[in-house]
């Protein structure tokens, strides 16, 4: 029965780390939004290594490189994290 709600934890938590992830947020540079980008990742996976998420610090990161990633976009004339899942 446990088994069945890892999935749904699982989803919850990157759930959580997608709000934590400063989505919304215009940078000037790209090295200002990979910054923005490694201090939330930080936060967000020690966090959710401690909940038991993920075994390891090094698995939730790659999980967030996976996931997300800085982009420029010339429409809004900035760079953005940008959240990959579902594109």
């Amino acid at each position: 029965m446990l088994y069945r709600l890892i999935p749904v934890a699982l989803l919850g938590a990157l759930a959580t780390a997608a709000a934590a992830h400063p989505t919304n947020v215009r940078y000037e540079t790209r090295g200002q939004c990979e910054v923005a980008f490694a201090e939330s990742s930080k936060l967000d996976r020690e966090r959710i290594v401690d909940l038991g998420f993920f075994p390891t610090i090094g698995a939730a990161q790659r999980t967030f490189r996976d996931t997300f990633e800085c982009r420029y976009d010339a429409e809004r004339d900035g760079w953005y994290i940008v959240d990959l899942r579902g594109r």
